[in-house]
């Protein structure tokens, strides 16, 4: 690329601004033109803190680098690590596909030696070498919040509780840890999770009550957990010392079954939590009762899912839920009892966030519009409502103005 006097007469500031609209490539070259754009360069890079490599590599390609060949992508991704590692605060490496059979370790060398200031790590659904991930943990001990879902180790499965705990002892400020669908995970090493963890997502893992306790107690500080119900391996004594502790629950279940009522007893004595998602084919009319009778300091209420609980009348259920006296958000995505939601919120008097994504049709809310009352409701999140060519604009303007009259706090809806 040459560099004109006209480009060189521009003020710095100008020139900062028109790196940000260069590809990869064409930044790399411009750098190295002259010391001054190299200077500006490096100002651009320090102001990259947050990377999602392979979005920003796909974004600022433009036909000029490609990253469908995983020689050329390991190049230019080594390239632009080296730039920004050190300034880095936050890292994505997450689903690079086909491209994992035949990268290199440009890449993964570029990372262990430059990113040692990382705050947060994304390494899910990657094809992982063993002997690189102990030395990224090594360089990296500030790290607070690390994603491995789903991960493959090459030559020796899927992550297991062994490399776990040889991680955590490197990665012992860990604030958030994510391993969710990495079936040989236990959590057999919950002695070694750091005392600093708050956040922990097993779904997926074949993980016994038994542990999960083991864990709250060593980790005084954690309040968010994410846990997967499998009836084959049952939960011992569920949450038996965190009543107070977890603020934040979410339970799944890969299977169609309903919450034992061992386990609905076990979520009853946590008074504390703020938030809690239930997976929908796991909740029964007892589960409603529950929750409204019991969850007194409940803020926010998700329960996603396509198959219908085991629920005599859906309004019924929905209606245990005005006990709760701080409940303001609720989310049935892809539930079928969305529109019971919508004809119910009036009744749910501080409930000021509906979403309803995937669970009303455009002929079903014809039918309800005059039911939808509800003098505090703020937001409403309708995704999937529309078809995708459609017109959201206009259909999200006709949406408010039908429906202001009966929900007067109504600003905005939400439909993509």
């Amino acid at each position: 690329m040459a560099v004109g006097a006209e480009l060189l007469d521009l003020p710095d500031e100008v020139l900062l601004k028109i790196f940000d609209y260069l590809s990869v490539r064409e930044t790399l070259r411009l750098e190295g033109t002259c010391r001054r754009l190299y200077l500006i360069a490096e100002r651009h890079w320090k102001r990259l803190t947050c990377l999602d490599l392979l979005d920003f590599l796909s974004s600022n390609n433009r036909n000029s680098l490609d990253i469908c060949s995983a020689y050329k992508f390991d190049m230019a991704a080594k390239s632009v690590i080296e730039r920004v590692g050190p300034h880095l605060k936050h890292l994505v490496l997450s689903r690079f596909g086909p491209l994992e059979y035949g990268l290199r370790m440009g890449l993964e060398y570029a990372v262990v030696e430059y990113c040692s200031n990382l705050e947060s790590l994304n390494l899910s659904y990657r094809l992982l070498e063993r002997f690189w991930l102990v030395q990224l943990a090594e360089a990296t001990p500030t790290l607070k919040k690390l994603n491995v879902a789903q991960v493959h180790i090459r030559h020796y499965g899927g992550l297991d509780d062994k490399l776990l705990e040889t991680v955590l002892k490197h990665w012992n400020k860990l604030e958030t840890l994510v391993v969710r669908n990495n079936k040989r995970i236990h959590l057999a090493c919950y002695q070694y999770l750091p005392t600093t963890l708050r956040q922990l997502d097993v779904k997926g893992c074949a993980v016994s009550s038994a542990f999960v306790t083991y864990a709250l107690k060593h980790c005084p500080k954690l309040d968010t957990l994410a846990v997967t119900y499998q009836p084959d391996a049952p939960l011992l004594q569920p949450f038996s010392s965190g009543e107070q502790q977890i603020k934040r629950l979410s339970v799944d279940c890969p299977a169609p079954f309903a919450l034992p009522h061992w386990l609905v007893t076990s979520i009853e004595s946590l008074t504390g939590l703020r938030s809690l998602t239930i997976c929908s084919h796991l909740v029964t009319d007892v589960t409603f009762k529950v929750i409204g009778r019991c969850l007194v300091n409940l803020e926010e209420l998700s329960l996603p899912g396509s198959r219908p609980g085991s629920l005599s009348s859906a309004e019924k259920a929905l209606l245990e839920l005005k006990h709760l006296p701080k409940l303001c958000r609720v989310a049935v995505k892809g539930n079928p009892i969305g529109p019971t939601l919508l004809r119910t919120c009036g009744q749910l008097e501080r409930l000021i966030h509906i979403d309803v994504s995937y669970a009303v049709k455009q002929h079903e809310l014809a039918d309800i519009f005059d039911d939808i009352r509800s003098p505090v409701l703020r937001t409403l999140v309708m995704k999937g409502f529309c078809p995708v060519t459609g017109d959201r604009i206009r259909m999200r303007q006709e949406l408010i103005s039908r429906l202001k009259p009966n929900c007067p706090s109504l600003a905005n809806v939400i439909l993509s």
